[in-house]
């Protein structure tokens, strides 16, 4: 910044210089013109004066549009810095492809010896996503800020992701970037595999082969084995557990059978059970000395004969009381 303000002085002291140059330039025309005006009348050749004026009033011109262009050149510079001509707001409301085209637009605005005051000005004005996406990246020129794009712009289909993953994957195993042959190779053990069952290809792929012969002179009929057994077993586990549902619901779905109900099953070798039937309430499954109604009707008899008798042997006690007066009580017969 300190470097464009000496450069942007050091422009400013040279076209002073050259509008001091202009104007004695123009004033030593004035006197040439009156100079001119006083030899007319002698007959001097003016062709090489003219010429000269003709070279100073475009000399003048060219003074007068760099004059303009000096200062569109600091204005355009001051709207850069200050961001003011910038305007977005948050990634999640433009596009990356119109933040990408403002990016842009801000490089051929400045000039690349302020960029990097200008990529700080850019991120302060970024909020939401896209300020969380660049936080902790370094990015100090507006080339990194345009590839932006590539983080929220839209992705690759699946296809093209699956290959640069296997691609990368043995790039990384073997250390080295693969020929065209071993990638064929890679793709045709890629669609053997894809056209497996799907047992027989998770197993395959567990055991990591690189070709297809390999594959073909491997363990697959050690893998068909080991899956046979597997499915055998999991058979054997289903048919003990189907076994012992239905045990558990064939017991859950018996009927209870109530004691009062007679047995409607023919038995031959049974005993008969005896059936309790009580003599009082004449119900079943108890006998009279279980009954609880004649045990309650014998507590509420009990307790009725004992409120009886209480109130025959209640006793009504009157005081005496004599007609004369005196402190000792008595009765009137024995009053002395």
């Amino acid at each position: 910044m300190d470097a464009f303000k000496q450069q942007m002085l050091e422009g400013e002291k040279r076209l002073k210089e050259q509008s001091e140059a202009m104007t004695l330039q123009q004033q030593e025309l004035e006197r040439e013109r009156r100079r001119l005006e006083e030899t007319k009348n002698s007959n001097v050749d003016l062709t090489s004066l003219t010429s000269v004026l003709n070279s100073i009033q475009k000399d003048l011109s060219t003074l007068k549009t760099f004059n303009q262009r000096f200062q569109d050149l600091e204005k355009r510079m001051n709207d850069s810095i200050t961001g003011d001509s910038i305007t977005f707001t948050n990634m999640t409301d433009i596009i990356p492809i119109q933040f990408a085209r403002t990016c842009k637009r801000v490089k051929e605005l400045a000039p690349l010896i302020n960029e990097n005051h200008l990529v700080r000005i850019l991120r302060n004005k970024l909020t939401g996503h896209a300020y969380l996406a660049i936080e902790d990246e370094i990015r100090d020129t507006i080339d990194q800020l345009i590839d932006l794009k590539r983080n929220f712009g839209p992705g690759r289909n699946s296809n093209y992701l699956k290959d640069i993953s296997i691609i990368e994957g043995n790039q990384t195993q073997f250390g080295r970037k693969l020929n065209s042959y071993e990638i064929e190779q890679i793709d045709t053990l890629e669609s053997f595999f894809e056209g497996l069952p799907p047992e027989y290809r998770a197993e395959m792929r567990m055991e990591e082969y690189l070709i297809l012969s390999d594959v073909c002179n491997s363990k697959a009929i050690l893998i068909n084995k080991k899956l046979k057994r597997d499915r055998a077993c999991q058979r054997e586990i289903k048919i003990n557990l189907t076994r012992t549902n239905s045990s558990t619901t064939a017991e859950k779905e018996a009927p209870q059978v109530s004691i009062m109900q007679p047995d409607r099953q023919p038995s031959i070798n049974k005993p008969l059970l005896q059936v309790k039937i009580c003599a009082y309430c004449t119900n079943f499954g108890h006998l009279i000395s279980e009954c609880r109604k004649r045990q309650y009707n014998n507590n509420a008899r009990e307790i009725q004969q004992g409120n009886s008798l209480l109130a025959v042997l209640e006793i009504e006690v009157r005081p005496i009381v004599c007609t004369n007066e005196s402190s000792i009580p008595h009765g009137e017969y024995n009053c002395r």
